[in-house]
């Protein structure tokens, strides 16, 4: 196997960070093991001899290209499996709706959606640039938000909330906002009942008509899931996978399927000895699904799956690859949204344990045949003495777009959150590296840094909604958010500058002259601190209107005058 050795994009802190070596050939599936293959033993419904009679059916329909009777052969299939599964009982109170909070203010430059120590998020959005976000907080009800953003993420307004019946922190979020009958905000979590059951809490888009029903109840601990939809239609599935990060070899996560609006939930396949499954729909009926190993020896090895109609639950396509033996941790993956699907770029993005060393890298693979074959890896991020984790790949689901974004966290001393992107017609070439935010950013994989798009929104790509550091506030930002905070009229842009930045006890500004221009100090949460005259060479001891001393962090200046505004970020250390 040919290996190419090729620079790292990434530098961090200005500091020069030595970069690793990484394969670039193809890798070939792994030979097929049943004794290790991903997709678990027969469930009962299979042996239903009503199943392979409708199979047969659908499978003529497909061959005439009948796609609206093959869905909806792949309904009465899901009614079959359905029978074959406990009924999960009532989940009418499973969950109590909070009161509406009072009105609160956002501004630049990380777009502050709300304070307070963040356990999970989720992040979803739609076509006409609409972008939807949920989380939960540590407070006196541990409760869960909704909020959504219409203006491309500078503001964010609350639109529903709620707290579980019994009250529990909740640890793990998810969030799906469909289109046409099914266009309902499903929001997913584990509750606390019987040691770990899952539940969907389904909204209209402006928060009423509160439906609750059970994903996946009873005596099996559920402590991780993802959940995505299809865009086949306007009656998309749901589908989810879950399951027990801390499973034994013994114990399998669970696939998820439902299609009557997230009402009902069937088990179509479980995924065996694997862990933190990633799950994304494609263009048509496609889904794409990859896991770690949850036990030794299979440490280096990503267990990837297709699924080209609708996750039937005889019809995935199963391949394993093994990039080396070492560790890999929080896989993700999806593919580019074009048509045909099997034509699609597929992306996987996951951390690697260098040589077993305890550095982390964001490694990639991409496959440009449906899945068979993956090339790779290749280094997002590798540099020595930085853990890259946490990533985040998302498609632009817009038919025909062969775009790509992707997401990780960077740590050395202050943990950056970086976006990258890529197109299929090149799927190995990835852009430099855009550092997202001001504030610090916070770890963990319920509060990993979350792609979002805004379609129409000033800039283009994608933004990420993130959580700070030690889990303190919710953050957006987008590249976008920068361009609208830096608006200049009159050719102020080029007269305005700030050093030291960041900056220690005094900030010098460089200003155009102008009379009647004022320039105004504003902190994060929009507050005005301080305001300085104009001039050409303007010197502030930090010192806010009563005299104090203002406290490290991000803040936002701007000049005034006749002419214009301009607006840079301050950061005080």
């Amino acid at each position: 196997m040919r290996r190419n050795v090729f620079a790292v994009l990434l530098a961090v802190a200005a500091v020069a960070l030595a970069a690793k070596p990484a394969g670039n050939g193809v890798l070939p599936a792994l030979p097929y093991d049943p004794a290790t293959t991903c997709i678990g033993p027969a469930l009962p419904a299979d042996a239903d001899p009503r199943v392979a009679a409708i199979r047969a059916e659908q499978n003529q329909a497909a061959a005439r290209g009948d796609k609206a009777l093959a869905r909806e052969l792949e309904s009465k299939l899901q009614a079959i499996y359905l029978e074959h599964q406990p009924a999960p009982g009532s989940a009418e109170n499973a969950v109590r709706l909070v009161s509406r909070p009072g009105e609160s203010s956002f501004d630049l430059p990380d777009a502050l959606i709300d304070t307070g120590i963040i356990w999970a998020t989720a992040a979803d959005y739609e076509i006409d640039g609409t972008m939807w976000v949920a989380y939960s907080k540590y407070s006196p009800d541990s409760s869960v938000t909704i909020v959504r953003s219409v203006d491309h993420g500078t503001t964010w307004e609350w639109v529903q909330g709620f707290y579980t019946v019994p009250t529990s922190l909740v640890e793990h979020l998810g969030i799906v906002v469909g289109q046409g009958d099914s266009g309902f905000v499903y929001v997913f979590l584990v509750h606390p009942d019987n040691d770990g059951d899952m539940i969907c809490v389904r909204f209209n888009r402006n928060g009423s008509g509160q439906v609750n029903s059970w994903v996946k109840s009873g005596t099996d601990t559920i402590n991780n899931f993802r959940v995505c939809r299809d865009y086949s239609g306007d009656n998309y599935g749901l589908y989810c996978v879950a399951g027990d990060d801390d499973h034994t070899q013994e114990m399998d996560d669970f696939l998820l399927r439902s299609l009557d609006y997230g009402k009902t939930w069937a088990v179509t396949n479980t995924f065996r000895y694997a862990s933190d499954g990633s799950y994304q729909a494609g263009a048509g009926s496609y889904l794409y699904m990859s896991g770690r190993p949850g036990f030794s020896p299979h440490n280096g090895q990503l267990g990837i799956l297709v699924n080209p109609a609708w996750g039937a639950m005889d019809s995935w396509r199963e391949v394993s690859v093994a990039p080396d033996t070492f560790m890999v941790m929080d896989p993700v993956i999806a593919p580019s949204f074009v048509t045909p699907p099997e034509s699609a770029a597929i992306w996987t993005l996951y951390s690697h344990n260098y040589e077993g060393t305890g550095d982390w890298d964001m490694l990639c693979l991409y496959s440009t045949d449906a899945g068979l074959n993956w090339s790779g890896p290749q280094y997002l991020a590798g540099a020595v003495g930085a853990d890259e984790r946490f990533g985040d790949i998302k498609p632009y689901a817009d038919p025909g777009n062969p775009w790509m974004n992707a997401s990780y966290i960077s740590e050395v001393s202050y943990r950056t959150v970086f976006r990258h992107y890529c197109n299929q017609a090149d799927p190995s070439s990835w852009s430099d590296t855009l550092r997202i935010n001001t504030n610090s950013a916070g770890t963990g994989p319920s509060v990993r840094p979350l792609l979002v798009y805004s379609p129409g929104a000033p800039g283009t790509g994608a933004g990420c909604l993130f959580v700070g550091e030690g889990l303190q506030n919710l953050y957006f930002n987008a590249p976008w958010l920068a361009g609208v905070a830096e608006q200049t009229q009159a050719g102020l842009e080029a007269g305005f500058s700030i050093m030291p930045n960041p900056a220690g006890e005094r900030v010098r500004f460089n200003l155009p002259r102008s009379d009647g221009s004022r320039l105004v100090v504003y902190d994060a949460a929009g507050r005005e601190v301080a305001r300085l005259r104009a001039g050409s060479d303007v010197v502030w001891d930090r010192t806010d209107a009563h005299g104090d001393r203002v406290p490290a962090g991000v803040y936002i200046t701007r000049l005034v005058s006749a002419e214009g505004s301009s607006s840079r970020r301050l950061v005080l250390r």
